[in-house]
């Protein structure tokens, strides 16, 4: 399976590889002088009258004054310019939600349909997932639809057998209340109401329980999706120690199956568990 990975993991990873060369060659502030722009000099009073010092102290304020104003316009130039890398920070950090970062910790945000799919776009970006399955010579193992489809699909590849979902469903849990830190800011509620919500049997699965069960069992999770941009993600965990990649695909806000070489399926069971609806 980790060959799988790394064969799917070619074409994503040359995304970043961009991202990361216009990280390169972008264009960096310049440094601001700020030494004076000319040196400042005044005759010893003793050498000249007092009207003579006195004018030439005043010439020496303007040009003092003129050094202060260049001085402030380059600070403001300074800081435009950092507003302007923030801005350009934020907009690649977008880029990149889709994988998880260890240093930082991103919990892995995947796109949603904007809204609701007709019949025809159902139909055809499921043949898409079909597809890119034939691609790297996989196969979706079917799981129920009763609103568990993420927790059985994860069970089937942890325990060979979906099962075992209310017991992954209790691990995740667990694991989002160990380390709220890590997760709390990427729900669309208070965090006590959506723990309690997730510990519901038949509750969906959603891109925060993957990245909790990624860290709970300390496995990268590889998911084939049916977005037309996007063949798959990749969510790593916060620290992976285990060699096993669980292999799952996505059919966009519909349905999540684990998915195995076509070689390790047998016919039975490429339709076991299979009964119910979507999620």
């Amino acid at each position: 399976m980790n060959d799988i990975a790394t064969s799917v993991s070619q074409t994503w990873n040359s995304r970043f590889e961009s991202i990361a060369k216009i990280d390169a060659d972008e264009e960096k502030p310049s440094p601001i002088d700020w030494s004076p722009q000319q040196q400042y000099h005044v005759e010893p009073p003793s050498t000249q009258s007092g009207s003579d010092f006195q004018i030439q102290m005043l010439k020496l304020m303007g040009e003092i004054n003129q050094d202060l104003k260049s001085q402030g316009q380059a600070i403001a130039k300074l800081e435009a310019q950092r507003e302007q890398m923030t801005k350009q920070i934020e907009e690649k950090e977008l880029q990149r939600q889709s994988v998880v970062n260890l240093d930082g910790h991103y919990v892995h945000v995947p796109k949603t349909n904007e809204q609701t799919p007709s019949a025809e776009e159902v139909i055809s970006d499921y043949q898409r997932l079909l597809e890119r399955l034939e691609l790297y010579d996989l196969e979706e193992k079917k799981v129920k639809g009763d609103g568990n489809c993420q927790f059985r699909s994860l069970s089937d590849q942890l325990n060979g057998d979906p099962k075992h979902h209310k017991l992954i469903r209790k691990q995740v849990v667990e694991q989002l209340k160990s380390q709220p830190e890590l997760y709390k800011n990427y729900v669309p509620m208070s965090y006590d109401e959506y723990l309690k919500k997730m510990s519901n049997t038949g509750e969906w699965g959603d891109h925060v329980t993957l990245q909790a069960a990624a860290d709970r069992f300390g496995s990268k999770i590889l998911l084939i999706t049916s977005f037309k941009d996007t063949c798959y993600i990749e969510i790593l965990p916060y620290i992976q120690n285990s060699e096993k990649v669980l292999l799952l695909n996505f059919w966009a806000d519909i349905h999540y199956n684990p998915i195995y070489p076509k070689s390790d399926l047998t016919v039975s069971e490429k339709g076991k568990d299979k009964k119910g609806g979507t999620k």
